[in-house]
């Protein structure tokens, strides 16, 4: 009997110290007989998925190519890439179903889900650097992006799971929520390594490093201004601040008051024993007035767009 566990995101959960220590643990066997499958060179199988088009009219479709050329002919198998979050469209989650089942008499998949307000200011670092966040968020300059009605399609977690309930099953979806007390061990990695009975001694140290708050804002100045982003990160990389970027508490509330639906929906499905609203409302982490105003920078905007174009 043949097992294949899917690990679907979400962003900002600690998905890359995850992938790198699963990447880790197969070189060293330690897996248990798993293999954890990926390109040559790449940590993750983000490359599943195909992204064309920009705001409401982007589309997630799967490259099955890849799919079953990632796939050994034996033993079980883990995949994990946090683009397969984007996915809206069962169909294309039925299409990944179709191959795995040729292979695998169990396919399980596990999401993590981060509070939608943490998720997406901490998304702020992944729209400056990458065209994909970008063009689905927008170049709003500040902890949030501007919403828009297609950023439900992401940000509606219950709704973006039954879809993948429909396909495989709700027995094997398996759901966590992204906090320290919720998951064994309190990260990722110890948590996940527990659902699929692995030592979790696979552990490395967290991959991905923060950007402060003039990082951030310049990034998406320059961003906005047209600049390619993949020339942004190193000119940005010595900028000092000890902030970093937060809101006002008003306007966290605000973003997330627009999934309470979609919360209470996932609280009775995945946690009627817990919050009504399945994460918290503690607020008091952001601050009455918030710090990402363009004007309240202490750098020269035009001396970084300088030293970019003279890069």
């Amino acid at each position: 009997m043949r097992t294949i566990w899917i690990h679907i995101g979400s962003h900002k959960t600690g998905t890359t110290t995850l992938q790198s220590a699963l990447k880790a643990a197969g070189r060293k066997d330690a897996l248990q007989g798993m293999s954890y499958c990926h390109p040559v060179g790449k940590i993750n199988s983000n490359a599943l998925i195909d992204v064309t088009g920009k705001g409401e009219d982007m589309r997630w479709t799967l490259n099955p190519l890849i799919l079953k050329r990632r796939i050994p002919e034996e033993g079980d198998c883990i995949i994990s890439a946090e683009r397969l979050f984007w996915l809206d469209d069962q169909a294309e989650i039925a299409r990944i179903a179709k191959i795995l089942r040729r292979r695998f008499d169990r396919i399980m998949v596990v999401a993590y889900l981060r509070r939608q307000d943490l998720l997406a200011v901490s998304f702020r670092k992944t729209t400056v650097a990458t065209q994909v966040g970008r063009r689905f968020f927008g170049d709003r300059i500040g902890a949030f992006p501007e919403y828009q009605p297609h950023m439900d399609r992401y940000f509606c977690y219950a709704e973006k799971l039954q879809l993948w309930e429909n396909v495989f099953g709700a027995e094997n979806v398996i759901v966590r929520k992204y906090d320290k007390k919720h998951l064994v061990g309190g990260d990722t990695v110890t948590d996940f390594c527990s659902l699929l009975g692995i030592d979790s001694k696979i552990a490395v140290k967290e991959q991905n490093t923060k950007w402060n708050r003039s990082q951030l804002l310049v990034g998406m100045w320059l961003q906005a201004r047209n600049h390619d982003c993949k020339d942004v990160p190193r000119i940005i990389a010595d900028i000092e601040d000890d902030q970093q970027l937060m809101p006002a508490r008003s306007e966290a509330i605000a973003f997330m008051q627009r999934f309470a639906a979609s919360n209470a929906l996932l609280a009775r499905k995945y946690d009627p024993e817990g919050l009504p609203g399945y994460f918290d409302d503690d607020f008091s982490r952001f601050p009455e007035q918030g710090n990402d105003d363009l004007s309240t920078l202490t750098i020269s905007l035009d001396d970084i767009e300088k030293r970019l174009i003279q890069a």
